[in-house]
């Protein structure tokens, strides 16, 4: 995913989106101390799959992926999804220590039940949050 976005922010690939596709949007590098930004840049590639499609059958391998690397892109997105909507909502300034708990408790039970059904970054994701509450 990393390559990619950089290879979409490269000002010749950036400029031939906005003239060709009249792309409105970049694509987003994510910022290694700041989890919430891998969410971001996958979200902006799977929002432009059309247009990395495009630039792959037109000869660029730099963006080529294959269907089943697009479907677990997809999944990794979903999977942070609902930590970064999470964070997001813990950074309200009102928050009681119920809202917190239902959340976090909320979020690990989704991470839970993904691990129940083979996802690994899942079942990670909840333990860590296990090992976080036994602490």
């Amino acid at each position: 995913a990393r390559r990619i976005s950089a290879e979409l922010l490269t000002p010749q690939i950036s400029r031939a989106l906005k003239r060709r596709f009249k792309y409105k949007v970049d694509a987003i590098l994510d910022d290694e101390t700041s989890w919430g930004s891998s969410f971001q840049m996958l979200d902006r590639i799977v929002q432009l799959q059309y247009i990395i499609n495009k630039m792959s059958d037109c000869g660029n391998q730099e963006v080529t992926l294959t269907v089943a690397q697009w479907t677990q892109m997809t999944g990794l997105r979903d999977l942070l999804e609902k930590a970064y909507d999470v964070v997001l909502r813990l950074q309200y300034s009102d928050i009681t220590p119920g809202y917190f708990l239902r959340k976090w408790s909320g979020l690990r039970l989704f991470y839970d039940h993904h691990a129940g059904r083979g996802s690994s970054l899942a079942g990670e994701l909840a333990s860590s949050m296990k090992l976080r509450e036994d602490q």
